[in-house]
Order: structure tokens, then C-alpha cells, then sequence
């Protein structure tokens, strides 16, 4: 399982929110670069990048991610705010290696549709950000009546490259995982799942191994020091 460790941007600086509450937020880092570096330097494969003032449309970071882009070797997954086809370009032109859409293709699936015939499949994630059984989309502020599951299974006969499920009422309260919903995603669909929202403590790797996931972002945990990455690491590298 692929350790991704998350950096959210508000106002040029890393943060974390509490279930995506931009009203309840702690500040990490002022400078971004330098969680970058401390992921780069510990040989992470992955870092996931969220704008959230373009998530939230408060603005855009998009002069700071090329900087992340540019300092790092890792490949970098990027999301929020991505909502036409020429946003998306810029950023793969940037050197983005994953592309993560969210509200885009709900509100607008044949533009969705169109940066998937374009950047490619395999190079697309899709969010699924859960809220109470429904998908939460425009910065969480908005939810869909559709059930996530059937969502799920709609993108999985799409042939989308990976997606990325948050469970939105855990994450960034370090209380554990929604183990039963991502168990439920990884029986019912073949497409690679990146668990993220709620991880802890190293047992909540070792829940989320047993899973099937591909991949778990993780942000505040790290943040926080609930664990190094070098234990992540050997926890998902481990046979449990």
C-alpha cells in the first residue's frame, strides 16, 4: 500500500481543517516547501496536493504548486479547484503526474469527460468525497443525493484510473478510518481505491492494509507526529 502524504494549501500556507471546515483550521507550515522537503527526503513515491482556495473559491495557488512541482522528485497528485479542461492542461504541463477531480464531474461531467479523453485516463483520480452515505462536492459545501457506492460503481465501468475516497466527517479528526465503507468500495469495484479521512495511529494503517486499498493519504497525523513516516512506511511494507 502506497504511503501519500497530503498537503493542503490555504492562503500560500499548509494547513489541515477539520472536516473540511475552512473556519476550523491549524497552520503547519508558512512555507509549504517545507514539508515538501521533508516528504522528498524520507524517498516518498507520492505527495497529494490540495489548492483549497480553489477548492473553496477563495483564489489560487497555482504559482506556489509549480514551485512543489519543480523541488521535488516525488510524483505529485493534485487537487482542488480543477474545473475546466485548461486548468487542467496547465497543471500537467506543469509536471503533475495525477490529476484529481472532485465537483467537476458532477456538475459538468462532459468536461470531466473531456480532460479524461485528453490527459488520459490512468492519469486521473476521481474524488469521492463522503458525507452521511452522499457525495460532498465545491469544497464540501454542497452534497449530492446520489449514494457513493453507485457512484463508485459508475466511474469503476468508466475505466478511471484511481479514486480517491474521503470520508469527510473523519477526516482531519484523527478518529480512525471508515474501515466498513472503503471494504465496501474495494469488494464492489476493480478500480485502485486511495483511502484518505480520519488515520490516527499506525493501526489504522494496519485496518486500512486489510482493506485492499491501494493507497492512504495521510496529513495531520504526520503533522502531528502520531507517527514517523519510516513507521508508516514499515507498517505498509510489512505482511500483516
Amino acid at each position: 500500500m502506497e504511503l501519500i502524504p497530503a498537503i493542503d494549501i490555504m492562503d500560500g500556507k499548509c494547513v489541515r481543517l477539520r472536516e473540511g471546515n475552512p473556519q476550523d483550521v491549524d497552520v503547519y507550515y508558512s512555507n509549504p516547501l517545507t514539508a515538501v522537503q521533508q516528504f522528498s527526503d524520507n524517498g516518498l513515491n507520492w505527495i497529494h496536493v490540495v489548492d483549497l482556495d480553489a477548492a473553496l473559491g477563495f483564489g489560487q495557488n497555482t504559482a506556489l504548486i509549480a514551485k512543489i512541482i519543480e523541488k521535488t522528485d516525488c510524483n505529485i497528485q493534485i487537487g482542488g479547484g480543477i474545473r475546466s479542461l485548461k486548468k487542467a492542461k496547465e497543471y500537467f504541463a506543469l509536471g503533475a503526474k495525477r490529476l484529481v477531480l472532485g465537483t467537476l464531474p458532477i456538475k459538468k461531467p462532459m468536461v470531466a469527460k473531456k480532460i479524461i479523453a485528453e490527459i488520459g485516463s490512468e492519469n486521473i483520480g476521481i474524488a469521492i468525497d463522503e458525507k452521511k452515505g452522499q457525495i460532498s462536492y465545491s469544497g464540501w459545501q454542497d452534497t449530492s443525493e446520489r449514494n457513493f457506492l453507485d457512484y463508485a460503481i459508475s466511474l469503476d465501468e468508466k475505466g478511471i484510473g484511481s479514486i480517491i475516497f474521503t470520508s469527510t466527517t473523519r477526516d482531519g479528526t484523527l478518529k480512525g478510518p471508515d474501515i466498513e465503507q472503503i471494504n465496501l468500495l474495494t469488494e464492489k469495484v476493480s478500480t485502485p481505491i486511495i483511502a484518505s479521512g480520519g488515520v490516527g495511529e499506525l493501526d489504522d494503517l494496519i485496518q486500512l492494509k486489510q482493506t485492499k486499498a491501494a493507497g492512504v493519504i495521510v496529513g495531520k497525523a504526520l503533522y502531528e507526529k502520531r507517527f514517523s513516516i519510516r513507521e508508516a512506511k514499515k507498517v505498509l511494507d510489512d505482511a500483516y
